[in-house]
């Protein structure tokens, strides 16, 4: 089973979502998914083991979540605990950015997914900050007043500035991984680090020092999807992503993230994507330099 692709619906007329202060459990609790949107979330309360793109963190109460569009992540609760979170989802292709704040957010989306900031330890000041921002937008979603849309549109911009103030800081920052945890995190860096080269299941078995049925097993119980099927998405991610930020011809795309045949990449993207690789890159190409 591959991720689910999240389907959202706008606020009125301008495309962002918040979800304010909503506690799930475990069942209620999405498997692994990933949406054309950002993400911005915000832990209240209680604590959960989550994954995105190739990181495991231990999340808890005052941490802060960036998701870049098109990212594998998906969080996990034990038992019967709970966790209470605001989720603010928006699209960088909001009418009311100028095309230089569309650039500002682009470019904070690839630096995000590069340097791999996805979790911030804020400060207090820094957290209360943040909670400032959700209850701006979330009191603009409430009242609706004159022009509501366009001001929570600047609230989101005001965001992903102030969160550009934060990255020397956070590059500092260690990302403890529970002992128990380390065997998955080492898998996904391997993974996202060869790409371009022939990945084999009983490899990354023997790097995690486990057999290869248990790993394939203890892989799927912990990212919710098989070996094959992750690695398959993150070569389609990637490849969509270099079709719309890169001018590299098609071929060399196909080579570089390790597909042999040309026929079959070509089957295999239109499959997944619904259109061909010249197609996808005629609707969303915009380099970023």
């Amino acid at each position: 089973m591959h991720p689910i692709r999240k389907k959202l619906s706008s606020e009125g007329t301008m495309p962002f979502l918040l979800n304010y202060k909503m506690t799930k459990g475990k069942e209620e609790e999405l498997t692994e998914h990933l949406h054309d949107w950002c993400e911005l979330i915000y832990i209240h309360k209680g604590g959960a083991t989550f994954f995105i793109d190739q990181m495991i963190y231990e999340l808890e109460e005052g941490d802060f979540i960036f998701i870049p569009p098109n990212s594998i992540h998906k969080s996990t609760l034990q038992g019967d605990h709970t966790l209470t979170a605001t989720a603010l989802f928006f699209s960088p292709s909001n009418s009311i950015f100028s095309e230089a704040n569309r650039q500002i957010l682009n470019q904070t989306f690839k630096k995000v997914k590069e340097d791999r900031l996805f979790r911030y330890k804020l400060s207090a000041p820094d957290q209360r900050l943040v909670l400032t921002f959700f209850e701006r937008i979330h009191q603009e979603k409430l009242t609706m007043n004159s022009h509501w849309e366009e001001v929570c549109s600047l609230h989101i911009l005001l965001f992903i500035l102030q969160i550009n103030r934060w990255f020397d800081h956070l590059k500092l920052l260690p990302n403890p991984i529970p002992p128990n945890l380390m065997w998955i995190q080492d898998s996904l860096e391997y993974i996202d680090k060869n790409l371009s080269k022939t990945v084999r299941l009983e490899d990354l078995a023997q790097i995690a020092n486990m057999s290869t049925v248990y790993f394939s097993k203890k892989f799927k119980q912990t990212i919710g999807m098989t070996f094959s099927e992750f690695l398959a998405t993150k070569r389609l991610l990637k490849t969509r992503e270099l079709l719309a930020h890169t001018d590299w011809s098609i071929q060399s795309i196909a080579e570089q993230l390790g597909y042999q045949s040309m026929p079959h990449f070509f089957r295999s993207f239109k499959k997944a994507v619904g259109v061909t690789p010249s197609t996808y890159r005629k609707q969303n190409y915009k380099l970023i330099r």
